[in-house]
């Protein structure tokens, strides 16, 4: 009877699983092409701290979008500049609009030097749309025949694959479909996956109470909640902390599942190391104090390297 209770649970266990290979699939929503629709994929790009777009006598360097700091501006992080230019066969009629798909971690635009909108707050914690389509409207009369010019005005932090995607310019009822489809896709779905994985934490922690000999059920609901609640910041635009403490959240919580995973899969294979689940707990407990001692500078490099150690870990005790 043991083994066919925990059958149950390990059902359960492979629909969470696929609720979090959806929240955590990158998603491409690919627009359709059309006269009107024209993508960015060049650039200018100037290093610089103003608040309003710096004019063209600037230091202004090419660059081609996709641009990632990690590449380009290793270690840097802060306030950067892109200026991308357009041309129009004719003023538009209808109200046009500005699609980009990633950015990271926060940017205010500008069309021929007016203020288009922006992602939100610019102070710590700056809000965060790593993760998260933007889509603003372009009124007509800001627009004209011929040559314009369309300022961005981006920070990111250093080291966390901060930078700019390519940018879509149209007809906002073309563009919006497309922006809805991966909102949906990259915003909405994992928020629902995410209340699903809870909820079968729930009832399996149910489960433990009917029958409090099966320490795997706890473990699963820890597992469940705590990754839940992780996944958290693929859809927080405004976090409640410096972002120095809540990247240390996220990249450490990321690493406490997978050391769950591996305690879950001894207990459910009967094996008890006691040393070895001591160094596993003592590994969990070094992994954000080792991040905060880094810095800022080099949170995200020790944080990748901290979960390389434990990753390849839990893909053995998954096929063992």
């Amino acid at each position: 009877m043991r083994r066919a209770g925990w059958d149950w649970s390990s059902r359960f266990a492979c629909v969470a699983l696929l609720c979090l290979l959806c929240a955590a699939a990158p998603c491409s929503a690919a627009a359709q092409a059309g006269d009107a629709r024209m993508v960015l994929g060049q650039a200018d790009f100037l290093d610089s701290e103003a608040s309003a777009p710096p004019d063209d006598a600037a230091a202004w360097h090419p660059v081609t979008l996709p641009d990632n700091w990690n590449l380009s501006r290793a270690g840097k992080g802060g306030f950067g500049w892109y200026r991308l230019r357009f041309r129009l066969a004719q003023q538009p009629e209808a109200l046009e609009a500005l699609y980009i798909a990633k950015l990271s971690m926060n940017a205010a635009f500008y069309v021929n030097g007016a203020f288009i909108g922006s992602g939100g707050s610019f102070a710590e914690p700056v809000s965060r749309h790593w993760n998260r389509a933007q889509f603003f409207g372009v009124p007509p009369a800001l627009l004209k025949a011929g040559d314009n010019v369309l300022h961005v005005r981006l920070y990111g932090y250093p080291n966390s694959r901060a930078g700019l995607g390519q940018i879509e310019v149209g007809p906002a009822q073309a563009l919006r479909p497309v922006y809805e489809r991966r909102y949906f896709v990259q915003t909405l779905l994992p928020q629902l996956c995410n209340i699903v994985v809870a909820a079968l934490g729930l009832f399996t922690f149910a489960l433990w109470v009917r029958r409090r000999t099966e320490a795997t059920y706890v473990l699963f609901f820890v597992f469940t909640v705590l990754w839940a609640v992780r996944s958290t910041h693929m859809v927080v635009r405004d976090i409640p902390l410096p972002a120095f403490y809540w990247d240390i959240w996220v990249q450490s919580s990321f690493g406490w599942c997978a050391l769950l995973f591996v305690a879950l899969a001894m207990r459910y294979t009967g094996l008890r190391w006691r040393r070895f689940e001591a160094l596993l707990l003592a590994y969990a407990v070094s992994g954000p104090l080792i991040m905060y001692l880094a810095g800022p500078q080099r949170l995200h490099v020790v944080a990748s390297n901290w979960s390389f150690v434990i990753v390849p870990v839990a893909i053995f005790f998954e096929g063992f």
